[in-house]
């Protein structure tokens, strides 16, 4: 994860001011290890995390259920994130196009961009942007307190600036 403070001159008037940005890895359940990747850290326990509700980009729930026996990497931001968002869901895509190279994987994990400004990532605009990275992503959104109890259960900071 990378802490930074993000500054973007005059017309940094964005709704959302990421605090922390984070890809985080999630397994919902106990499995073997994750793919082996040439970076990273590994922190020593899984979070626990509870049910929650959210939409992915077709339209369909996207819930615990769709984290159960497979890696994940969430990764939170906004679609009308400048520079970041979009940087590393690239990022994303090419370490996903990597692993489809690699023998010996069962399974891929799964890649999940999760809104954290449900109020303009609505599904349409998900379906456009998530898709563009990568045809296997899934881009899921929520009302603002799903999103906020699944934030809070990873760890994850976000923050809305005044309008």
């Amino acid at each position: 994860m990378h802490n930074s403070k993000l500054s973007h001159g005059p017309s940094s008037m964005w709704p959302i001011i990421p605090m922390l940005l984070a890809v985080v890895l999630l397994a919902a359940c106990s499995k073997p290890a994750p793919p082996q990747l040439s970076r990273g850290t590994l922190l020593p326990s899984a979070k626990p995390v509870t049910d929650f509700q959210l939409t992915d980009h077709r339209g369909q729930p996207f819930t615990l259920e769709n984290l159960r026996d497979i890696w994940t990497f969430a990764f939170f931001g906004y679609t009308h994130c400048p520079d970041v968002c979009p940087t590393s869901m690239a990022m994303l895509a090419q370490v996903q196009r990597k692993l489809e190279l690699q023998d010996g994987l069962d399974k891929l994990p799964q890649v999940v961009f999760v809104s954290v400004d449900p109020e303009r990532d609505t599904t349409a605009l998900l379906s456009q942007f998530v898709p563009y990275f990568h045809p296997g992503f899934i881009g899921a959104s929520g009302d603002q307190q799903n999103t906020l109890n699944l934030t809070r259960q990873l760890g994850i900071l976000y923050g809305k600036a005044g309008d």
